[in-house]
């Protein structure tokens, strides 16, 4: 299990109640955690090793021990009764410890205390798992849409008509952006020729501009989608999605 996995995992605050981290393991980081989890908590103790623990312990503390061999059956049969639902590794791991840390033989209750940590360690752990699981097979919450202000609009907008070349509308945006900005217009924005725009008269002939390409409408739309998009105005948005699916079918036929 990594080393990082594992501090969330046991990761403990008397004030704070665990939840699952923003960043989830991955699904097969997951399941493998479980499974080392499942390995302490699954299975029952063998005969064999209940026995070779059993004589270990009967060694070091009871060496003169004169049981016969039914009475010694008899509590044997207590012991697996009282500790049979631990597995093989735990009664290894209890026997352990009890030779190295106790005086005297310890009773059944006092052998299950002795592996009780792990077993509430890995219980702890396998629940926390479960909930990282249930977190990572929900779908991502989308995130709210939070309109920009008002003057970032205004300046975006200023900025996009400058860019493409429209001093008109990209004028007025500005000296409505200095408005709100309490400052002078840029003097750009306030030369005549971008305040008082030519008539149509004197204009000349309507320019007509010629067929579009697909290849040109499909460009534009989506140029116009990032654009529109960034200006949080969804419904124009969807629209041209739609038109530009519309194309994208007529060009595939």
């Amino acid at each position: 299990m990594p080393h990082w996995l594992i501090e969330v995992l046991d990761d403990a605050h008397p004030d704070v109640p665990w939840k699952p981290p923003a960043k989830l393991p991955t699904p097969g980081d997951i399941r493998d955690a479980i499974q080392r989890c499942d390995l302490t908590l699954e299975g029952k103790v063998s005969s064999a090793v209940a026995r070779m623990c059993f004589a270990k312990l009967v060694m070091a503390f009871e060496s003169g021990s004169k049981l016969t061999g039914d009475e010694t059956k008899l509590r044997m049969a207590v012991w697996v009764e009282a500790c049979g639902d631990l597995n093989d590794a735990l009664w290894l791991d209890a026997t352990t410890e009890a030779i190295q840390t106790m005086k005297w033989m310890p009773k059944p209750a006092e052998f299950r205390a002795l592996v009780a940590p792990q077993i509430d360690l890995a219980r702890k752990r396998r629940r926390r798992l479960e909930a990282m699981a249930d977190a990572a097979r929900r779908p991502a919450q989308a995130t709210a849409f939070v309109r920009e202000p008002y003057e970032v609009r205004i300046r975006g907008m200023r900025d996009s008509f400058r860019k493409v070349g429209d001093l008109y509308k990209a004028a007025s945006y500005e000296r409505q952006l200095a408005g709100i900005e309490k400052r002078k217009p840029e003097a750009w924005a306030t030369a005549e020729i971008v305040q008082n725009p030519p008539s149509v008269a004197d204009k000349g002939p309507a320019y007509v501009p010629p067929p579009e390409s697909l290849e040109a409408k499909m460009g534009l739309l989506k140029a116009r989608i990032v654009f529109f998009r960034d200006m949080g105005m969804v419904d124009y948005v969807a629209q041209m999605e739609r038109e530009l699916a519309q194309l994208e079918q007529g060009e595939a036929a």
